[in-house]
């Protein structure tokens, strides 16, 4: 059997953008979903002329090819076979029962177990979470789709027979040896599975309270069996283990990650929705949307299986996302029990490979960075941590897979170039960062890591941020990953956010702006057009607004209250550092405890008067003798 079903017939569109209309800085929130709406309203109106024009059969049931929903039989064979009926038509629902789907990858296949290659027109539909894919064999994943259009994934579940990591009990901890030893739970694979071999990163953390995850360890040095069910770890930092306070009885999860094994992928697609589907485990980002064109989920759940005792869900991000043009919808989505972050979008960069001419040079794109005449890129500068430049692309020359060389229409000056992202001048993408982004109506529940990182256009409005391990959105560009671009242009509205006590070090403000070079904190002010309006803040673990190296924000209507219980720090509640041309407004502050801090501090990095920041309309309640204002700017 071929691993992948491919319709030689279908020519995918080019994945390159329409023009834009108006951009997203010159509009405001309800003109710029109006014009969204406006769009789903073209698109939509486009399917119906579409379907009229070409008949679909209703259905096939993968049922009718010989799939058992039996938790037994392979069933991959099966949905191959109604995936080619349907293509075969033209497009399809391809139906499966209440039941679980046992799904075997092909040995030839090293990614997914139902992979489809230039597909169009086809739901995969199931009977919400009765319906269980279920992954026979890790580290593979679920769902791959490349090069395919207007494909859906609708009221199914996604699992796996043997999860991706173990998890037990630790019976005994030794920080000077730098050992420890972990009873691993029935039911659970030995940490020296040899299908965990492979695993292109793992890492250990402790559990506290069943529901945070303390880092300890990336990789280990080495795991022996010490008799069934217990393993000796051996770690390479042994002061991880001090800081962790790594002790017998605690609980522990040792995950095993890698790279494009997703429960749901699309690579170079066109117009791609999730509804409605849960997902249990996956050994690699949750899902992931790689240069592909209209992506939209809805009411997606990344969680531990009900019931199951298990510690963790994903081995990594919730949402993975780089390249992404046109909408980018995440609404009634629910996170919780990843290793990694929830929703990360993003450009991956392009490295300046040799310089030309002031306005041609080379790129390594590492397979990863699209471009196409016409498209903005920004060029940016990891030395310092900032943009040299931003400009538009007028010829693309490919010379091999992954040089290219790009002319752009203005002149840049003083390029960089060399063999890593950090040493090496970046190169993003504007276009393809994610396209117009919405992130509405989801809750982020407890699990290692941010919540949201997002870099431009973007709305993000009504969630529920509770009880997480780490910032709950980063409006930020590290120089140590090559994802971009530097934030611009995003709201963030009318969201809820809950602190959770008791995490001591590892707090972290509520949003964050940030732009870091490969020495440390830029001294630059590149994040622009930042809206932080009408949010909610109970408990915040430490501050809840920290703005750096912006200029252009706006922080209107924001509400925080702080319970007699405290907060471990005496942070303020919004920071300002490296930023000019603030706006404060009708910021409410409730903070009686004994580590109450100003309501806000401005850093003496912040630009004098009003060019830096003007605050009107400040409402605090603040223990007396404590100022609502800090002003750390000396007097010009």
């Amino acid at each position: 059997m071929s691993t992948k079903y491919d319709a030689a017939a279908f020519v995918c569109p080019s994945c390159h953008p329409d023009p834009r209309m108006r951009t997203f800085r010159s509009m405001g929130l309800g003109e710029w979903e109006m014009s969204m709406n406006v769009l789903g309203i073209a698109r939509k109106a486009a399917a119906v002329l579409f379907a009229a024009a070409v008949v679909f059969p209703a259905s096939f049931h993968v049922d009718a090819f010989g799939a058992k929903p039996d938790g037994n039989t392979d069933c991959a064979p099966a949905v191959y076979k109604a995936v080619a009926a349907a293509a075969a038509n033209n497009g399809a629902v391809i139906e499966f029962c209440a039941g679980i789907y046992q799904v075997m990858p092909p040995d030839t296949n090293q990614i997914a177990a139902l992979d489809f290659s230039g597909i169009a027109n086809i739901t995969f539909r199931g009977k919400g979470t009765n319906t269980v894919i279920r992954v026979a064999r890790p580290p593979y994943g679920g769902f791959r789709f490349s090069r395919c259009m207007n494909i859906a994934v609708e009221d199914i579940a996604v699992d796996h027979d043997i999860v991706p990591f173990t998890q037990g009990t630790i019976s005994a901890a030794d920080a000077a040896a730098g050992t420890f030893d972990l009873a691993v739970d029935e039911g659970y694979p030995a940490p020296d599975a040899p299908f965990f071999a492979d695993a292109k990163s793992s890492f250990g953390v402790k559990v506290i309270d069943g529901v945070f995850y303390d880092l300890i360890v990336h990789r280990m040095k080495s795991v022996m069996a010490m008799g069934a069910p217990v393993f000796r770890f051996t770690v390479k930092d042994h002061a991880a283990l001090t800081k962790a306070g790594l002790a017998a009885g605690d609980r522990y999860a040792h995950s095993y990650r890698w790279y494009v094994q997703s429960a749901i992928g699309a690579w170079d697609c066109t117009n791609i929705s999730v509804r409605d589907v849960a997902i249990y485990a996956c050994p690699a980002t949750t899902t992931t949307w790689a240069n592909t064109k209209d992506v939209a989920i809805r009411g997606m759940t990344v969680m531990r299986r009900p019931g199951s005792g298990r510690i963790m869900s994903s081995c990594a991000d919730g949402i993975h996302s780089f390249g992404v043009r046109g909408t980018f919808l995440i609404e009634r989505c629910h996170f919780e029990g990843m290793l990694d972050d929830s929703i990360n979008i993003h450009c991956r960069a392009a490295t300046v490979w040799s310089n030309i001419s002031p306005t041609r040079f080379t790129v390594n794109n590492a397979g990863t960075f699209r471009c196409y005449p016409g498209d903005r890129i920004q060029i940016f500068d990891p030395a310092v941590g900032r943009i040299r430049a931003e400009t538009t692309v007028v010829a693309v020359d490919a010379q091999h897979p992954y040089l290219h060389t790009i002319t752009v229409a203005s002149p840049v000056e003083g390029l960089v170039a060399g063999r890593s992202t950090r040493e090496a001048d970046n190169v993003y993408n504007l276009d393809a960062s994610g396209g117009q982004v919405i992130i509405r109506s989801n809750f982020f529940g407890r699990h290692r890591g941010r919540s949201i990182l997002v870099k431009s256009d973007a709305i993000i409005t009504d969630n529920v941020f509770e009880n997480i391990d780490g910032l709950a959105i980063a409006v930020i560009k590290e120089s140590e990953y090559s994802e971009g671009p530097v934030p611009h242009d995003i709201r963030i509205e009318r969201n809820v956010f809950r602190g959770v006590h008791g995490l001591g070090a590892n707090a972290q403000p509520s949003i964050r702006s940030m732009i870091s070079s490969v020495k440390g904190m830029s001294l630059h002010r590149d994040i622009r057009n930042i809206v932080i309006a009408g949010n909610t803040y109970a408990d915040p673990r430490v501050g809840g607004i920290d703005i750096r190296n912006a200029s252009g924000v706006s922080i209107v209507s924001n509400m925080f209250s702080m319970n007699a219980g405290g907060h471990p720090f005496p942070l303020p509640t919004v920071l300002l550092m490296q930023s000019s041309l603030v706006r404060i407004e009708s910021l409410f502050v409730y903070d009686m405890s004994s580590n109450a801090a100003a309501a806000v501090r401005i850093h003496s990095t912040v630009d004098a008067g009003d060019a830096g920041v003007i605050i009107r309309g400040l409402n605090v309640r603040l223990p007396e003798g404590v100022a609502p204002v800090d002003d750390g700017r000396a007097v010009k």
